[in-house]
């Protein structure tokens, strides 16, 4: 599959459940806080699994930066115990299936939390947060490249 189609069907496979979430939620304008957070950590979780059980990501690792949006996702709706858990999953997943750098991941996600944690105290919008979060991204991305390709030549 073409790396287009793969990346159209990850995002369906990410953004679906959260959309039922939401028209589910508008649709019943819920009243109760605690049965709409845990509906959403619900979805959040699913749609991880959706992308892991049904994602194409076999061929491209980089595929992986669709589950970053459940975990933004949830940094922004205050849920930072989902956060962890989704990130750890992912870390998890990301070690076992594509053998990344586990020091790199563990880094990311825990650069994520600090950003949410500064953002908390400090009172920053979302879109800056998202900002920042985007900003990490790119860094690690350069980080993860970088290593992979010195990995390569030290193994020619």
């Amino acid at each position: 599959m073409s790396i287009e189609k793969s990346a159209v069907l990850n995002l369906i496979l990410i953004v679906f459940p959260m959309l039922l979430y939401f028209i589910y939620n508008c649709y019943k304008e819920l009243k109760c806080e605690k049965y709409n957070n845990l509906l959403l950590d619900v979805t959040l979780i699913s749609s991880v699994y959706l992308f892991f059980k049904y994602g194409d990501i076999d061929n491209n690792n980089l595929l992986l930066l669709f589950c970053n949006l459940p975990i933004i996702i949830s940094y922004l709706k205050r849920e930072w115990k989902i956060s962890l858990l989704l990130s750890l999953i992912v870390i998890i997943y990301s070690f076992n299936m594509f053998h990344v750098n586990l020091l790199v991941m563990i880094l990311k996600y825990c650069s994520y939390f600090v950003v949410y944690l500064i953002g908390t105290r400090k009172q920053i919008r979302d879109n800056t947060f998202i900002l920042l979060v985007a900003i990490l991204q790119g860094f690690f991305i350069s980080v993860e490249y970088f290593y992979s390709f010195n990995n390569k030549l030290f193994l020619v």
